[in-house]
């Protein structure tokens, strides 16, 4: 890696990460990542703050960062600050802001550059919380699921889901080994909807949600809020035993959707009712409607 040939600017101790968080992040228990991965400025000597790069990469044997409107070879090393994955780290200040980019060195040698997911605000705005948090938000389905955005110059795609007696929620699939250790979600206030922007996913990716409850017990499940199913028995790779997984026959996939023409449109990703036989891998709301029916009608 070409960074190693830069000095690593090093964190003053005042800034550095309190041991406490870096336990809970690298055991995927801390409920706000955001508010110590990603990138913070800290007041500093004089007018120029400090600025601090924390970064999460559990099977990285080095990690550097550089603004994108850098060359890579401006990367500076991050130091590990912890056995699992942690790395801390300073870029120089700079106005304006432009995301930066993480250029990861694997133990085979193979090397990853990539946005850094927890630069990117929440894109939630508050009134959409207090609308949603009063029953009132009419077309809640922009906002929670998983949706194509480019934010900052960024593409990439906006997950949200609502689960208020969560610990921890994570967003897993393809792109992050179904690790759920690599994009826990920022929870908003005590709204319980959980958010986070994950750069360079496309739609048309499956994913689930990794969901930590309060009991300590793992679960992994299915986005109400997705557009269309696929088959599959889908495993965590990272889970402890005595986890409970949740192993039911279909993972979420995603695609740009017309709001237009689309009003409101949301399958029922874990209904009992559908099975794994179908040979269709996406089931319209018609279907659904009429099993549905059927389904409930042994109650009336």
């Amino acid at each position: 890696m070409k960074a190693n040939r830069r000095r690593h600017l090093a964190v003053n101790e005042r800034h550095r990460l309190p041991a406490g968080d870096a336990e809970a992040l690298v055991g995927a228990r801390h409920p706000a990542p955001r508010s110590v991965l990603g990138y913070h400025e800290y007041p500093g000597r004089g007018r120029v703050p400090a600025c601090v790069v924390r970064v999460l990469e559990p099977d990285a044997a080095e990690v550097a960062v550089h603004w994108s409107d850098e060359e890579a070879s401006a990367a500076r090393p991050l130091k590990r600050i912890h056995p699992g994955g942690l790395f801390e780290g300073r870029l120089p200040h700079r106005r304006p802001l432009v995301p930066y980019r993480l250029v990861t060195r694997y133990a085979d040698g193979s090397e990853h550059s990539r946005p850094d997911p927890y630069y990117f605000s929440p894109q939630l705005s508050d009134y959409d919380l207090y609308l949603f948090g009063e029953g009132n938000h009419h077309r809640i389905y922009r906002k929670l699921g998983a949706h194509p955005e480019v934010v900052d110059g960024t593409r990439g795609t906006r997950f949200a889901v609502w689960a208020p007696n969560a610990e921890r929620v994570s967003v897993v699939g393809p792109f992050n080994l179904w690790d759920g250790r690599r994009h826990p979600l920022q929870v908003r206030g005590s709204s319980g909807v959980w958010e986070l922007f994950v750069p360079d996913v496309d739609a048309g990716m499956p994913y689930k949600y990794e969901i930590r409850n309060r009991n300590g017990r793992t679960l992994l499940k299915s986005d109400p809020y997705g557009f269309a199913m696929q088959p599959g028995c889908v495993r965590h790779s990272a889970h402890r035993p005595g986890d409970i997984l949740d192993e039911r026959p279909y993972v979420c996939s995603f695609r740009a959707m017309d709001p237009e023409n689309e009003p409101g449109t949301a399958d029922f990703q874990q209904a009992d009712l559908v099975n794994s036989n179908r040979p269709s891998l996406a089931l319209d709301n018609l279907t659904l409607a009429s099993e549905l029916i059927q389904a409930l009608a042994v109650f009336l």
